[in-house]
């Protein structure tokens, strides 16, 4: 199976009122991981095995013992304990994820706290988120919201203010355990860094828009906030200092005030807020003298935290809670009887006001058991008064019965009569039975030789429809053929005519070539003439080019002569009489 042992879960873990829920919206947004409202589902396993802190309608001291005596007898002892029960839960987480389509599923129920160190055995492999918040400010967010200001009312938060701090700080420092750790602070000043740091830490991609985390609420969650979670699209610092104001109430200062001292000074620097700032912010409501007031802290949370001294009670309270760990180990590993038997005493001290107060309860319901126990009483009365008038009737019954008996036994005397009878109209029917049956064989081989000959009737039948078909086939055949041939003479008759055009045709081609061959002689004839007298034509015209020449020469003589002569009168004494002249 994929996933063992918690590879896909995501635990968060924090005091209540100190922002899970926020982170928890914001991380589901993611579309690897799956989350919804509260599941709650590891503490019944798991917190079975501690003594305290466990009410129920049965003894849960004796039952933690039974069941981790029980354990011991394994083969594997707490391993196995721790092994099956994660098998077994795995599968429901695993289940829910394949529905959902989804890589993580991630648990928030702040009170696992409680069971921190047994989750980590189920699922080794898990990653857990523990989430811190100041605590002055998850006292007054409790006062506020869940106590509604009734401050006797918060005794029923007394584990979640003084034990879950400390169980959280010890596991987070736990090597053993993959964790990591934020502050509601962080994740309204820097919303972006700090679910960037988560979800390396929980290597998945970061992707910012999951800050705004209203776009994927599509229901309202049964557990955590109901009221600002569904107004607000993204974590907002407004919500910061906002406990603040309630310090104004100056009943509400002095509890804070208390509850710093309670935790003391070393705490607070662990979890990195200021020890200081908070008595400051609260001194105006302290009173200079010791004033005994019922609404005190210290008084609310009884019990097992009523101190005096707070600081120094504390961390002596703090170092006897450890011893006490290690004797309530001792205790479970001893088996003899007279141990257990101690643990019960001083546990039972210790909720003897609560079993008186159980006692008067069932007290109560016994007097209305009571009551009921009398009408349960007179309705019994009744029954037996019908049990009675029932008995009467059977009575009656069983008189008709005997009666019904005997009318029987006579029906079963004729009956007897009645059946010897059959017997003979049995033997009768026997015999006529055969005879019938001697009539059916012959009959059947009657019936055989008529099928025999209708079978032969059959086949000359079938023969003589084949033939009669064939020969329908063949005439049909012979009709389909003198069709072709018809078409066929047609079709030559129109070919010989086409075949006596084109012979046609071809002649009137051949004595158009005739035609032509003879013009092509006659034409050649007439080129050879045309050469003759081209030839003629230039033997004339050469002659005419010879008498040319000769013209030419006789202009070139004449004109070399006419200008000798000329230019005698220039130089002669022709000049000057010819210059006079002009």
């Amino acid at each position: 199976m994929p996933y063992q042992k918690g590879e896909n879960l995501i635990f968060l873990i924090s005091q209540p009122r100190s922002g899970s829920t926020l982170t928890q919206r914001i991380l589901s947004t993611h579309p690897e991981i799956y989350s919804h409202s509260e599941a709650w589902l590891m503490l019944h396993p798991l917190h079975a095995l501690k003594s305290k802190n466990l009410m129920s309608v049965f003894n849960s001291e004796i039952s933690s013992i039974a069941l981790n005596d029980f354990i011991l007898q394994l083969p594997d002892g707490v391993n196995q304990y721790y092994s099956t029960i994660s098998d077994c839960y795995q599968n429901f987480y695993n289940s829910i994820l394949l529905k959902s389509g989804k890589k993580l599923f991630l648990d928030k129920t702040p009170r696992y706290y409680l069971i921190i160190k047994e989750l980590s055995l189920c699922f080794p492999k898990a990653k857990f988120i523990f989430l811190f918040r100041n605590p002055a400010a998850v006292l007054t967010s409790i006062i506020k919201t869940w106590a509604k200001h009734d401050f006797n009312a918060l005794v029923e938060f007394k584990h979640d203010l003084l034990e879950a701090l400390l169980l959280m700080l010890e596991a987070s420092r736990n090597n053993n355990i993959n964790s990591i750790s934020c502050s509601y602070e962080e994740l309204l000043t820097n919303p972006h860094s700090t679910i960037q740091e988560l979800c390396k830490f929980l290597e998945i991609d970061f992707q910012s828009n999951i800050i705004n985390y209203q776009s994927s609420i599509t229901e309202k969650w049964r557990y955590g906030d109901k009221q600002v979670l569904y107004t607000k699209n993204e974590p907002d610092i407004n919500h910061l200092n906002q406990w603040k104001r309630e310090l104004q109430n100056k009943n509400i200062a002095r509890l804070v005030y208390e509850y710093a001292i309670l935790l003391g000074e070393d705490l607070f620097n662990k979890l990195g807020y200021s020890y200081n700032e908070i008595i400051d912010l609260c001194s105006h409501a302290v009173p200079e003298g010791k004033v005994e007031q019922e609404f005190l802290l210290t008084k609310i949370l009884k019990d097992d935290y009523e101190i005096e001294s707070c600081p120094q009670l504390y961390k002596e309270l703090r170092t006897l809670k450890k011893k006490n760990l290690s004797l309530n180990n001792q205790i479970e590993e001893n088996k003899t009887h007279g141990v257990r038997m101690e643990s019960l005493i001083q546990q039972q001290k210790e909720n003897i006001d609560q079993l008186n107060k159980q006692i008067h309860n069932y007290n109560e319901n016994a007097k209305s058991q009571n009551i009921r126990i009398r009408d349960i009483e007179t309705s019994l009365e009744q029954l037996k008064h019908a049990i009675t008038e029932k008995e009467l009737g059977l009575e009656k019954s069983k008189m008709q019965i005997e009666n019904l008996t005997e009318i029987i036994k006579q029906k079963d005397f004729q009956i007897a009569g009645k059946e010897k009878l059959l017997k003979q109209f049995d033997d009768i029917l026997i015999t006529k039975e055969a005879e019938i049956k001697h009539f059916n064989d012959i009959q059947s081989a009657k019936e055989i030789e008529i099928k025999q000959l209708n079978d032969l009737l059959l086949a000359r039948e079938t023969e003589t429809r084949k033939t009669v078909e064939s020969k329908e086939k063949i005439t049909k055949e012979k009709d389909e053929l003198t069709k072709i041939l018809m078409e066929r003479s047609l079709d030559i008759t129109d070919l010989n005519s086409k075949i006596s055009a084109l012979n046609n045709d071809l002649i009137t081609y051949k004595n158009n070539i005739l035609q032509k061959e003879m013009n092509i002689k006659s034409i050649e004839v007439l080129l050879t003439e045309s050469q003759i007298n081209t030839n003629k034509l230039k033997e004339k015209v050469r002659e005419k080019e010879s008498k040319i020449k000769e013209l030419e020469d006789l202009l070139k003589r004449v004109e070399a002569s006419y200008t000798f002569r000329i230019g005698k009168l220039f130089t002669s004494p022709y000049k000057a009489l010819f210059k006079r002249n002009k």
